[in-house]
């Protein structure tokens, strides 16, 4: 193997006996070398785009071969790899909205567009490490986990949501039954509204706050408080619990 024409993006060399391309891409780039292979006496080319795209990006495509929905298939994205916890998503409208079907899904910051949908199926859970943008809904009956140090969450989900980070809403929030749950974990309303269908539980220290004016949670299951200690973290916005509260 060799190269015939061009250069390979920095930090990737080719392998001349395997025709194997490695190495760590240094900067964000595209380039279109030609490869030319020799074996038997016979001698072939062909130019290949190589694109090394910004660290931590993912962008749904879908679409591929006979799994164009499966979110946990590399070619249904770009560039081609499954995003991870370190990866900002975006899922714009396609013909293919993704499915996780089974197993976990990861992100950091998770943006559907307009248009688009995301479906969690039962039991697969999809897990958001930083910033969630619902948009229109997030479907299925799988959970959705939020477990970011410091995150933002808004748009609809019919999805069960648990809340182990803490998270700030920042647009109405539209859920399945939510639980807040685990020592740090925390859900602030900030003025914003939340309503869930089903039940809303508070637990083994998890905090609910309601400090600025025109919050509002509406819950149309149980309520259940019986998180952390929420002293001074309750003092104005509305609740309303259409089942039993306590």
């Amino acid at each position: 193997w060799a190269l015939l024409d061009g250069t390979l993006p920095d930090g990737l060399s080719l392998n001349g006996t395997t025709g194997v391309v490695s190495g760590t891409p240094t900067t964000a780039q595209t380039r279109t070398p030609t490869f030319q292979v020799t074996s038997g006496g016979q001698t072939a080319s062909r130019s290949l785009p190589i694109t090394i795209a910004a660290a931590g990006a993912r962008t749904w495509v879908g679409g591929s071969g006979d799994e164009p929905n499966n979110w946990l298939l590399a070619d249904n994205w770009t560039p081609a790899l499954v995003p991870t916890a370190d990866d900002d998503v975006i899922v714009p409208p396609t013909d293919w909205n993704p499915i996780i079907g089974s197993g976990t899904g990861s992100v950091r910051n998770l943006t559907i567009q307009s248009g688009a949908a995301v479906e969690v199926a039962g039991p697969a859970e999809l897990r958001v490490h930083g910033n969630l943008d619902a948009g229109q809904t997030i479907t299925g009956g799988g959970t959705v986990t939020l477990q970011g140090a410091s995150g933002t969450a808004r748009g609809t989900m019919a999805n069960p949501v648990e809340v182990t980070g803490a998270y700030t809403v920042d647009g109405t929030l539209v859920t399945g039954p939510m639980t807040v749950t685990g020592a740090g974990a925390s859900l602030s309303l900030d003025g914003e509204i939340v309503s869930v269908a089903g039940d809303f539980t508070v637990q083994n220290g998890g905090v609910f706050r309601s400090t600025v004016a025109d919050g509002a949670l509406a819950v149309s299951g149980n309520a259940s408080f019986r998180g952390g200690n929420t002293a001074g973290d309750v003092s104005t916005g509305v609740l309303s619990i259409s089942g039993d509260f306590v």
